[in-house]
This record gives C-alpha cells, sequence and structure tokens, in this order.
C-alpha cells in the first residue's frame, strides 16, 4: 500500500488514486450541510465510479465511531465486534474478532496501528474489492452488505452520535440496555 501524502490545506493524495479534500462536519450526521465530504481535486489513475467511490467514503464515515476524520483500530475493532454479537450472540468469542481485525489493521492499513485518512481507507477498500471481483456493480453490491453491517451494528449498539474515545472503549452495551435509555436499566 502506497502511504497518503499530505498536499497542505487539507488536501490528501495517494500515489495511483485521487486527490481528495476534506470538508469539517461529521460523517454521522444526518443533516447533509454537516456531513464530511470529500471532494476529488484531480482525478488520476484508480478513481472508479461516482456511486462506487461514495459507498466506500460512506463505509469510512460508519466506522470512523468518533467522526474525526480518522480510523483508529479501536473503531474498527469495537465496531466489527459489534457485526459480530449481531451475528452470533452475546456468547462470541470477542478477543478472536480483536486479533482478526488488529491483524487487519496492521497489515493493510497502518503498521503500528495508528489512526489512518480517508484516503489509506479507500486504497485498502479498493484493493480489496479488486481481489473479490474485478467487476464494479458487484463491488458495489459487496460495499452495499458492508455498509447495512456497519449501519446495523451502529443503529442496534450506538445510535448514530459522535463518540469520544472513551466512550468508543465501552462499547458492547447495546444502546437500549443502557442506564438512562428507553427500556434500560
Amino acid at each position: 500500500m502506497g502511504a497518503a501524502q499530505s498536499q497542505g490545506s487539507g488536501a490528501t493524495s495517494l500515489a495511483a488514486g485521487i486527490v481528495w479534500m476534506a470538508s469539517p462536519g461529521l460523517c454521522c450526521s444526518t443533516e447533509k450541510s454537516e456531513q464530511t465530504t470529500l471532494t476529488p481535486l484531480q482525478l488520476i489513475d484508480g478513481a472508479r465510479g461516482e456511486r462506487l467511490e461514495a459507498m466506500v467514503h460512506e463505509l469510512f464515515c460508519l466506522q470512523d465511531l468518533e467522526s474525526d476524520g480518522l480510523l483508529d483500530e479501536e473503531e474498527l475493532i469495537r465496531l466489527n465486534q459489534q457485526i459480530a454479537v449481531l451475528h452470533y450472540g452475546q456468547d462470541t468469542d470477542l478477543n478472536a474478532v480483536r486479533k482478526k481485525f488488529q491483524a487487519l489493521f496492521r497489515e493493510r492499513l497502518h503498521p503500528q496501528g495508528l489512526p489512518v485518512p480517508f484516503p489509506a481507507f479507500r486504497e485498502h477498500m479498493l484493493k480489496a474489492l479488486d481481489a473479490m471481483d474485478s467487476d464494479e456493480p458487484s463491488q458495489e453490491m459487496a460495499m452495499e452488505h458492508f455498509i447495512d453491517e456497519a449501519s446495523s451494528a451502529r443503529v442496534h449498539f450506538l445510535g448514530c452520535e459522535t463518540l469520544g474515545r472513551s466512550t468508543v472503549a465501552t462499547l458492547l452495551v447495546p444502546a437500549s440496555r443502557r442506564a438512562g435509555a428507553v427500556g434500560g436499566r
């Protein structure tokens, strides 16, 4: 994986990709004007269709639990633990999920587990999609599945609020069972 390079003024570039300009805001916001958007400044090799690019960005935003424009190793782990609980129930081996996604993050995103910006995530996702299937409509179907899983985990366990680092570290209690929640204890 090539490293993302800063272009100054909030722009980020990949060696074989798109130069992106981040707009401030929250990924998880329901208000369109508040959402983080990445605007392509210059198309170069590796650009995909507009729909697939938008889906990759949406998945990044869903996984960016803190809505800080970076994907942390812990965010990826926690969200995938939530997905595993949804699939397999409360008896899921969360340590196995942790090991799997920590290894994935360090092998494909950052070897020391440091947070990565959208362009690094984008490069990883496009490589993963290409390895699964070279047909872009098939890649879009796979992205729909990933987005649905991440959305379900956020809605079921988290709602759509922006989470601080201390909150991300304490996930795995469904929102409906948190103290003070409607129907909670």
